[in-house]
């Protein structure tokens, strides 16, 4: 649990105001993932996109200094070397 709230640290931003948007089931992409005996859904219009279109999607965040998908790699790489 403790990894978990390490992410969720890192990503949130004080300065930002966080909007809750409500949509119907039917807008709603996600895809569910199982890792040992955790599950996780991600809800995100990208679970529509190929491998390819995905990748090149990541690649042109990443150049442009998408500063929630760089805070979140960086979120999942410390919570990967604290686990060793």
């Amino acid at each position: 649990m403790k990894l978990q709230l390490l992410a969720i640290n890192r990503v949130v931003h004080p300065d930002s105001q966080h909007i809750d948007g409500v949509k119907g089931e039917e807008d709603m992409k996600s895809k569910k993932y199982t890792f040992g005996n955790s599950t996780v859904i991600v809800h995100s219009p990208l679970v529509d996109l190929s491998k390819k279109d995905r990748q090149n999607w990541y690649k042109n965040e990443w150049k442009k200094g998408n500063r929630v998908l760089k805070e979140i790699v960086s979120a999942v790489q410390d919570c990967l070397q604290n686990s060793n």
